[in-house]
């Protein structure tokens, strides 16, 4: 009997979150499709920010990026904060971003480099694993131990450099730094629609249903055991990647 309560006190939270909780996922949450971000003056902007966000921000600034501004991203459930950076003489650029949500405030940094066949490197050091699938046209590097920005960057530039072996680099343009991250996500949202999480017609709000499907594989990388697996999976393919740099 003992044991019966014992295994129902663990399992039903487990089904709630693997079979009902994608439900209400798919009853609230959409995808982002098209996105136009309002610039945001930089100082109200670094105001609203938390410590980690503003000493991030003065250490990039202090290792020579130059600030391209910021903007929010408002989601169903989260509102994401992001402000860009670039390097003269780089090719790459920098994004800061703070995601606030229900459960939790997130503080990250990554460094993003576009190559001439646009496909995509991002190395950062979130440390949540990402709810997306992986993308042929991007890949994607998690570092969540690497604090320090320009512990990040070397990582960042010894991963581009095994990469630029084969595929040239694409410069980026600070003047079009907004408008490049409004084109990246657009991109991600059809990669999105093509593998089936989202149904195709955008609303007025530019954002995009989820399917049944989607909902169930969003949700899934995103709570137990799912969420664990997909993170030891991450951090594993990130060392073996700078192995081989």
């Amino acid at each position: 009997m003992l044991l019966n309560v014992l295994l129902a006190i663990v399992l039903l939270p487990l089904a709630f979150l693997n079979l009902l909780a994608p439900l209400l996922i798919l009853k609230t949450q959409r995808i982002a499709a098209r996105v136009k971000f309002t610039p945001l003056p930089e100082d109200e902007f670094l105001a609203a920010r938390s410590d980690t966000y503003n000493r991030l921000d003065t250490e990039l600034k202090q290792m020579g990026f130059v600030y391209g501004g910021s903007s929010v991203l408002k989601d169903t459930h989260t509102e994401s904060y992001f402000s860009l950076y670039s390097l003269p003489g780089d090719a790459a650029c920098a994004m800061l971003v703070t995601i606030n949500s229900p459960v939790r405030n997130m503080t990250y940094l990554e460094f993003c480099q576009v190559f001439a066949d646009d496909t995509v490197l991002d190395v950062n050091n979130a440390d949540v694993v990402s709810a997306y699938p992986a993308m042929k046209q991007k890949t994607m590097l998690r570092y969540p131990d690497v604090n320090e920005p320009a512990a990040l960057l070397d990582i960042f530039r010894r991963v581009r450099a095994a990469i630029a072996q084969r595929v040239a680099l694409k410069a980026w343009d600070p003047a079009q730094g907004i408008a490049l991250v409004e084109q990246a996500l657009a991109r991600e949202a059809d990669e999105l629609l093509r593998l089936g999480f989202c149904l195709e017609p955008v609303d007025a709000d530019g954002k995009r249903s989820l399917t049944l499907a989607g909902a169930y594989r969003l949700t899934w990388k995103s709570v137990f055991p799912g969420k664990q697996i997909q993170n030891w999976r991450d951090l594993r393919r990130a060392r073996a990647v700078l192995r081989r740099t």
